[in-house]
């Protein structure tokens, strides 16, 4: 039964069969049996840049690999992850990702941006901008929430999104930190007379 196949064995498989029409020889098909499903399972792993919850299956998701480089604008694009160089204007994505090697230069206006790398330009995040020891984002910054890892670097204006003191004159609703700064001050001096 379960050694090795003799002739006696394959003939009366044969015989066994379905009898064959006389126009054509009878074929032995042998139906593979179906493979077992095999469940998947996504592990949140401590210390992962994104949660379970910034990515589904169903997104769309740009990689730029190390040593490639992009210009234009990205359109229709849920995840980005720059690990080379991108020049480029993004929006109405979920996610972007610059890795330690990423640089990315243009516009972008994105749910949530994890920054590891360097961003250069206006960048206005409506949920959670964080920036990594190794970031450095020089430009126009908005953002919703904040987390800046010590090292990590915001130069230039930057912005609560949905609050904070409106910026006079018109660049756009930023505030350049150096004057937030002494319109604060100058609120607590009025506060305390």
């Amino acid at each position: 039964m379960f050694g090795p196949r003799t002739k006696d064995d394959e003939t009366e498989a044969q015989e066994n069969a379905a009898p064959a029409t006389n126009s054509a020889p009878a074929q032995q098909s042998h139906p593979r049996p179906a493979a077992p499903a095999v469940a998947r399972r996504v592990v949140d792993m401590p210390g992962s840049r994104r949660s379970s919850s910034a990515a589904s299956d169903t997104d769309k998701k740009l990689t730029v690999g190390k040593g490639l480089s992009l210009a234009g604008e990205i359109t229709s694009c849920d995840i980005l992850v720059v690990e080379g160089k991108v020049e480029a204007k993004l929006s109405d994505g979920k996610l972007l990702e610059i890795t330690e090697s990423g640089q990315f230069r243009g516009s972008v206006e994105i749910e949530n941006a994890d920054i590891a790398g360097r961003y250069d330009g206006q960048l206005v995040v409506h949920g959670r901008l964080t920036v990594r020891a190794t970031g450095r984002i020089s430009g126009m910054v908005k953002y919703g929430e904040l987390e800046v890892s010590a090292g990590g670097q915001i130069i230039g204006e930057v912005q609560v999104a949905g609050g904070g003191v409106q910026a006079a004159g018109g660049n756009g609703g930023f505030k350049s930190a150096a004057k937030f700064a002494a319109v604060s001050e100058d609120e607590e001096q009025k506060k305390s007379a």
